[in-house]
C-alpha cells in the first residue's frame, strides 16, 4: 500500500510544498515486511525549479529484517 501527498503552502511570501510518500509491504516467504517513508519540503524557486530537503527512512530494506536505511538528502528538482 502506498500513500502519497502534496500539500502546497506559503511561508514568508514564498511558495513551498510538503510532499512525499509512505509505502508499506507485507511479508512474503522469507522476506520480512518493510516500509519506506520519504517526506520532502520544497521551495518553488521558479515555475519549473524546486529546491529542498528530504528525509528517507526504509525499515527492513528490500525485505531483509534488521537492514534499515536512514538519510537526509538535498533535492534539486526540475519539472519539464
Amino acid at each position: 500500500m502506498t500513500i502519497a501527498w502534496n500539500y502546497p503552502f506559503i511561508f514568508w511570501n514564498k511558495n513551498f510544498s510538503f510532499e512525499g510518500f509512505y509505502d508499506i509491504t507485507g511479508s512474503e516467504g522469507t522476506s520480512a515486511s518493510h516500509y519506506q517513508a520519504q517526506p520532502q519540503i520544497l521551495w518553488k524557486v521558479h515555475d519549473k525549479l524546486y529546491l529542498g530537503v528530504e528525509y528517507l527512512y526504509w525499515h527492513n530494506k528490500t525485505g531483509r529484517a534488521g537492514f534499515n536505511e536512514s538519510a537526509m538528502q538535498a533535492v534539486v528538482r526540475i519539472n519539464f
